[in-house]
This record gives C-alpha cells, sequence and structure tokens, in this order.
C-alpha cells in the first residue's frame, strides 16, 4: 500500500503543478527577434525600405511602410562607401519613423533596438558634425529627451553600431497597443541594419495561439447559359447540385443563410428567405448598381424537403421560374462569427460574361483584420452561376467577417448575386484554470480523507 500512496501522491503533486501554470502563466519568453529593416529586398538585389516582420506567427504586425517615407532614399554615396551587413544602407535626411502593433492575444516586453548609423559626408572616417537621434512613442518619441543621439557621428565609410536598451519598465507588458520608432537625421546621415527584439508570452499565461486564417476553397459552376440548378438549405441535406457537380454545405445542416432578389431596380435587403439565426445581415447595395427585378434560375429549398439527391421529395419553396438572384453589381454585408472558432461561407454568384470580385475581411477587438480576394473571369458563353467557399479557422478572437461582391458591370445588369450560407464550429467547452484548480485541490484533499479512513 505504500508504493500506492506514493505513487497517488506523486500523479497529484504533477498535477497540481501542472494546473498552478495554468493558473500562474508560463515563465516568460526568450528574447528574440521581432522587426526591422536592412533597406533591401527579399533576393538581396535591389533597395527596400519596408519594414520586415521577422516573425510573423507572434500576432505582433509590421507597418508597411516609414511615415515620412520621403526622407528616406537609395544614395549613391551611401552605396560606395559600403553598407553595414548586405548590399544597401539608406540615407536619412530629417525624420521617419516606422511602427509595430501588439494584438490583444499577446503581450510583449522588449529588450533592445539594434542599428548601424554614420554621417553621410566624408570618405576618411573622420566626425562628420552630422546629428543622428532616436526615440520611441513610449517616451515621447524625438520630442524633449531622445533615446538615443550622437551630435558628431563618424563619417563615411566606417559605421557607429548603436544598441538602445528597452528592458525598462516602460516598454514591458506591451498588449493591444502600438509603438512606433523614429529616427532623426540632421544634415543626413545614413541607416542600415535595423533590428528590433523583445520576448512574446500569451496574454492567458499557455501557449501562444495559432494564427487566423481565412482561405478560398472551390469555386464550383453550377449553371452554364442560364440552366437550372438546385439547392437545398433543408435541415439534414443541405447540398447543391447543378452543371459542373454537386456537393453538401458543412455538416448537411447549416446555422444560416440569406438569399436575395433585386425588384424593382432595388435590392431586397431583407432578403427573400433566410435562416432566422440572425448571423447574416441584411445586404446593402446602391440602386446605381442594381438593374432589373433580379434572375429566375435556382430550385431552392429552405423548409421544403428535398427528398434524395433532389429526388423524390417536396417542390422547391422558390422554384426557377421565380426571380432568385439578384441583378447587383456591388453587394455588401456581414457575418457575425462571434460564437464560432472555426466554419464555412457559400456564395451563390453569378455574371453574364464580366469579371466578378468576392472580398472577405474578418475582423475583431485588438487583433489585425484577415483579408482573402478572389476573382473570376467568366469567359465563354454567357450567364453563368457559380458556388464559392471560404473557410475561416482559429477565429477564436474574431467576431465578423464583412463581404463584398463587386462586378465589374458596374450598372448590375450583367451581375447576378443570389445569397450566403454559414456553416461553422464553436468553441470546445473547456474550462478555466481557476475551475480547474478547485479540483485538483478537491481531489488532494478527498486523497487525504480516504488515507486518514484507511488509518482509522
Amino acid at each position: 500500500m505504500t508504493t500506492t500512496r506514493n505513487q497517488t501522491r506523486t500523479v497529484l503533486t504533477l498535477a497540481l503543478v501542472a494546473m498552478a501554470a495554468l493558473v500562474l502563466g508560463t515563465s516568460p519568453a526568450s528574447a528574440a527577434s521581432i522587426a526591422g529593416v536592412d533597406f533591401e529586398n527579399d533576393a538581396n538585389t535591389a533597395w527596400d525600405r519596408t519594414p520586415d516582420d521577422l516573425d510573423p506567427g507572434d500576432w505582433i504586425t509590421v507597418s508597411a511602410d516609414w511615415t515620412n517615407a520621403g526622407n528616406l532614399r537609395n544614395d549613391n554615396g551611401a552605396n560606395s562607401a559600403g553598407a553595414h551587413d548586405g548590399a544597401f544602407p539608406a540615407r536619412l535626411q530629417n525624420a521617419a519613423s516606422w511602427s509595430i502593433t501588439v494584438s490583444k492575444p499577446v503581450i510583449l516586453d522588449l529588450t533592445k533596438i539594434e542599428f548601424a548609423a554614420r554621417g553621410a559626408t566624408g570618405s576618411s572616417g573622420t566626425p562628420s558634425g552630422r546629428r543622428g537621434d532616436f526615440g520611441t512613442s513610449l517616451d515621447g518619441g524625438l520630442d524633449g529627451s531622445p533615446l538615443w543621439s550622437n551630435t558628431n557621428l563618424i563619417g563615411r565609410p566606417p559605421w557607429t553600431p548603436v544598441s538602445v536598451d528597452l528592458s525598462g519598465a516602460t516598454y514591458q507588458g506591451l498588449t493591444n497597443e502600438t509603438v512606433t520608432f523614429h529616427w532623426k537625421g540632421t544634415s543626413a546621415i545614413d541607416l542600415d541594419t535595423i533590428v528590433l527584439s523583445g520576448a512574446v508570452r500569451a496574454a492567458d499565461g499557455g501557449a501562444i495561439p495559432a494564427l487566423p486564417s481565412l482561405a478560398t476553397g472551390d469555386t464550383v459552376q453550377v449553371s452554364n447559359n442560364h440552366s437550372a440548378f438546385d439547392i437545398s438549405v433543408f435541415p439534414g441535406k443541405a447540398a447543391y447540385d447543378g452543371y459542373a457537380g454537386s456537393g453538401v454545405f458543412g455538416d448537411g445542416t447549416v446555422l444560416d443563410y440569406r438569399f436575395f432578389d433585386s425588384p424593382n431596380d432595388n435590392i431586397n435587403s431583407a432578403g427573400y428567405a433566410n435562416g432566422g439565426a440572425g448571423l447574416i445581415s441584411e445586404a446593402t447595395s446602391s440602386p446605381a448598381n442594381t438593374s432589373g427585378a433580379g434572375e429566375s434560375w435556382a430550385n431552392l429549398w429552405t423548409t421544403n424537403d428535398p427528398g434524395t439527391n433532389f429526388s423524390g421529395g417536396d417542390a422547391p419553396n422558390f422554384p426557377d421560374n421565380v426571380n432568385t438572384f439578384a441583378r447587383c453589381a456591388d453587394v455588401t454585408g456581414t457575418v457575425d462569427i462571434s460564437g464560432l472558432v472555426s466554419g464555412q461561407l457559400y456564395f451563390i454568384q453569378g455574371s453574364y460574361v464580366n469579371n466578378w470580385t468576392l472580398q472577405l475581411t474578418m475582423t475583431g477587438d485588438g487583433v489585425p483584420d484577415v483579408i482573402e480576394t478572389h476573382t473570376v473571369n467568366p469567359g465563354g458563353s454567357p450567364n453563368k452561376a457559380w458556388i464559392t467557399d471560404f473557410t475561416f479557422d482559429n477565429a477564436i478572437f474574431y467576431d465578423t467577417i464583412s463581404w463584398r461582391y463587386t462586378n465589374t458591370d458596374s450598372d448590375g445588369s450583367r451581375a447576378r448575386f443570389m445569397g450566403v450560407i454559414l456553416d461553422g464550429t464553436a468553441p470546445s467547452q473547456i474550462p478555466e484554470p481557476m475551475t480547474i484548480l478547485a479540483v485538483g485541490l478537491s481531489i488532494t484533499g478527498l486523497g487525504g480523507y480516504i488515507r486518514r479512513r484507511r488509518r482509522a
């Protein structure tokens, strides 16, 4: 019995250690390179001032360009004097800056920023009389006292390596905020090899969550030259069958749907049929982009049973002799995904012969937007329709997907849009860390109670 009790005690101890780690959080992550600028393209063959995201999986985004980017340029004198690391340095005259945005799921503790600087003049490596300054938005930028200042930089060709300590309290615990890094060259300086370092940890104390994704799936042509096709959102039989293929929506039962027509040259914003869940919004489209009452194209089952493979069941709720498509060249709407961690969106759209595009943007509080765009050139015969699906995943921090359908025929006469279907998965019901700890403590207490009973 002693061996058994020791084994039980060991297991419970390990369990409590694991639970405490969940509650108290993991130890701080090691510092790593987060962002930087080396002033050259990925192939190291051309000058490029674009700031680089050195760890795309850390939930920290980097600005697409510098502010006051015109103050930075590729300078032949700087090039001939040699780069600090690689092929191309930059000449800075006056002020310029770039930034990072720390998303809500993570916490950033900065450690340092390193770069190389020199006076943009001379050829003997003597003091140039040129001044360089650096600061961040967390400490007032370049106003007041910069974090780094050199009033007499050594001129070309040698470089002065600079390392600015960012380990103070001001630069720790950053989350859901943007930090800007400012440089200024008085009478012009050269810059190169900027590297920002810090440690990133999950805001909830656990592992850093996976990044979200939003991706185009299949685009299946369901109609050719205005041929009729079948669509069902009937529970358990949500599916389609058309010109070039058939398939199932989600697992056969969808969460919500909304279908549109355009009576009286205006889109029916609420739609002529919807799933009632309120997850798919009404649609908007300008009358200037809408033409005609719509298109009679699809057989649509919503509350009627389509039978097996659209055979032997009830008649469609909306047969192909009534308008089931809107003629709108620019349609927008939103989908509420706040209760979902992953899912699929299906769009039914068409065109006479003009190109059409679907653009989706996934948004949430304190996280970067995720954008996906899909364009189709119909070509060939006129009046085609397609079903296009998009998949979203790891979306626990996101609440909305905004969508937009556009057609190059701007007045809408050749544009076709039918509707949106949503299916998805809710997050797993995982107990809170404190609940897990309480259960662990209860188990420990129960073990002690059992031992006392045995001794008695």
